[in-house]
């Protein structure tokens, strides 16, 4: 019974987290889409920054990642849910690693 209240409570903390990063990300592209002269566009930041188009895809993409991390916590309990939450994470915090020492190394 214990294993099952902590999974539980993990499940519901990524599923919010997940859930919070996809609405500050969309709150992040429509301030874009009001205000882009206030975004580094066309500088050498990142393939998202070279294009008003680009910058909107990533955003995009990364609300469609969050969402699938969302479900993956809200359908942990199927067949092979348990897996995709443990994979979402993992690839999650894979990409938040390379971006950390892409900082700290300067290259960023």
């Amino acid at each position: 019974m214990r294993r099952s209240i902590s999974t539980l409570a993990i499940r519901i903390v990524w599923g919010l987290l997940c859930l919070t990063f996809s609405i500050l990300i969309v709150s992040d592209v429509v301030s874009f889409v009001k205000e882009p002269s206030q975004y580094p566009l066309g500088t050498e930041l990142g393939w998202c920054y070279r294009s008003p188009r680009n910058y909107i895809g990533s955003g995009l993409l990364l609300v469609g990642w969050e969402l699938a991390g969302t479900l993956s916590s809200v359908f942990c309990e199927r067949k092979h849910g348990r897996a995709a939450l443990i994979g979402h994470f993992t690839a999650t915090a894979a990409y938040i690693a390379y971006i950390f020492v892409k900082i700290i190394n300067g290259s960023w």
